[in-house]
């Protein structure tokens, strides 16, 4: 997410330090270098991120398609659907994956009633290949990412109903969230995870699609408390 910066937008936003929350004049900032300096903590910010932010709660947030959110009694709930077209392909190359290879290996020695050490062993590596495409298979189906915050932690499970990958951190120790690059591809595309930043940094969501990163950010970085 790029924020373009214009010289109305730098005199009319106001810019608040993820760290602590205070106000950071302009004299402050410095956009050749992307960098912004509170004087009040000492932290020094990208000031795209905080671009990012000032533009962002001007903007309203629309609820994407897939995505619902629910106020609890103890915080909130934000429920995202990872259901994909990528099922199309990838449900039936799992099966062709798991029937050729687990099914010859492992199958055959079942239907003969005697098993080869060796040759289990070579199938290992193909049974856990079936297992991750069986995963990311059912991510694609009904597979969701679950944010919600209970009192005092936030929450953030990836995978099918309550099954799947937790992470947790406090809710008053994180200052900001944003999106990062998770250093890997598929099929060419840089793949994307989710950041809670502050006191603890904790990463998560990856798989997501860029509207529903896009709009747990900013709705994220919208129900953080401000420090200070």
């Amino acid at each position: 997410m790029t924020v373009a910066v214009d010289q109305l937008s730098l005199s009319a936003a106001n810019y608040l330090c993820p760290h602590c929350g205070a106000p950071i004049p302009l004299d402050d900032v410095n956009v050749a270098t992307d960098l912004a300096l509170c004087r009040k903590c000492g932290q020094t910010s990208p000031f795209s991120a905080l671009a990012e932010a000032a533009s962002a709660a001007h903007e309203p947030l629309t609820l994407p398609k897939g995505v619902s959110f629910d106020q609890t009694f103890d915080g909130f709930r934000i429920v995202c659907s990872t259901r994909s077209k990528t099922a199309f392909f990838i449900v039936p190359f799992m099966l062709i994956w798991s029937g050729v290879s687990v099914g010859g290996i492992y199958g055959t020695q079942l239907a003969k009633g005697h098993f080869n050490l060796m040759t289990s062993l070579f199938g290992i590596p193909f049974l856990l290949g079936t297992v991750a495409l069986g995963c990311l298979s059912l991510m694609t189906v009904c597979g969701h990412v679950v944010i919600e915050k209970k009192g005092r932690l936030l929450e953030c499970l990836t995978g099918v109903g309550a099954i799947g990958f937790r992470k947790r951190a406090l809710w008053s120790a994180i200052s900001h969230v944003r999106e990062e690059p998770t250093g890997w591809a598929n099929n060419g595309q840089t793949q994307w995870r989710l950041l809670l930043e502050g006191d603890e940094r904790v990463s998560f969501a990856t798989g997501m699609s860029v509207e529903h990163r896009y709009y747990v950010v900013r709705k994220l970085n919208a129900l953080l408390p401000r420090r200070g």
